[in-house]
């Protein structure tokens, strides 16, 4: 590899490992520039050191942390939560503005994928490698989730999805595990008016602050598409780049059960068409656990190692 590292995500977005990403600019003075925008950390900098195995025998070492924020900043009796999140230093020798990693979901974590193994840790450790050669390389978590606290992970349907028969009983069983959530939540006390993107973006920025960061770099992948785009529109002066994949628009968050059921039982369809039947059964049950007689559904199985970390 030539000695000479890039200093913006513009310059190494074609080496992101990625089936389709978008990427852009922001116009802003300063974009990719030489020097670190590193800076002094605030609130005494009360982070720890952390290290991550990787499966090559190599570690990622860094720093972890928590960022207090209100609960809901547009109330002065709110309460304060946890971001938690983990920085890796940049492999340049002169450090770009920093690269921050926001998962999709939501309820994705980068984090999480490094403390599982396996291929979620070869995929997250390789973008890492990528945007460490642009600059730092920052992995947020959403409010709630994985490093954040308190945390708001709550079980799932009662009943496996592959063995659901119809579109409505889909729904319904996701109708019933979302209320359930929603009053274990609300009985333990979570103000739930401040789980939304724009609070998710306001975090990041805390936690830029935090780090003495004033512009930030970001990587966002379907929900995390749609983080990075509303903190680009909320906080323009404060993003100089993204590189987004599976994007998410603005206005686009809803996964209605029954649209995801028809689009995958047309890919069902398609695969017998074109394969027939003995290999089209195949590669369903391998990619999408169905078969052309009975409805397709992706597997939804929450990991085991799902909830929040010391570090």
């Amino acid at each position: 590899m030539s000695p000479h590292r890039p200093s913006s995500l513009k310059a190494i977005a074609l080496r992101v490992p990625v089936a389709a990403a978008l990427i852009l600019t922001l116009g802003l003075s300063g974009c990719g520039a030489a020097e670190s925008s590193r800076g002094p950390l605030a609130r005494g900098a009360p982070w720890t050191p952390v290290t991550i195995p990787l499966e090559t025998g190599v570690a990622l070492t860094g720093e972890s942390g928590h960022v207090a924020v209100p609960e809901r900043r547009d109330s002065a009796a709110s309460r304060e939560i946890d971001i938690g999140f983990r920085r890796f230093p940049s492999t340049a020798a002169r450090p770009g503005e920093p690269v921050f990693m926001l998962a999709g979901g939501p309820g994705g974590s980068y984090n999480e994928q490094l403390d599982e193994g396996g291929q979620r840790q070869r995929d997250a450790a390789r973008l890492i490698d990528i945007f460490r050669q642009t600059g730092d390389v920052v992995l947020v978590d959403l409010r709630g989730v994985y490093l954040s606290a308190p945390n708001t992970l709550c079980d799932g349907p009662k009943r496996k999805l592959r063995y659901v028969s119809r579109a409505d009983q889909y729904a319904e069983l996701f109708e019933d595990a979302g209320s359930a959530c929603r009053q274990k939540l609300l009985d333990e006390g979570f103000d739930l008016a401040g789980y939304n993107v724009l609070e998710a973006a306001a975090d990041v920025l805390a936690v830029a602050d935090a780090l003495g960061y004033s512009r930030v770099q970001l990587y966002g992948a379907s929900f995390g598409s749609h983080w990075a785009l509303a903190l680009a529109k909320e906080h323009p002066d404060r993003v100089s780049a993204m590189v987004l994949e599976g994007v998410e628009g603005l206005d686009h968050t809803v996964d209605d059960p029954e649209v995801v059921h028809g689009a995958v039982s047309r890919i069902a369809k398609a695969a017998v068409a074109a394969w027939g039947d003995a290999r089209g059964q195949m590669i369903l049950t391998r990619r999408f656990n169905c078969s052309p007689n009975w409805p397709c559904f992706l597997q939804m199985t929450p990991s085991a190692s799902r909830g929040p970390r010391s570090n």
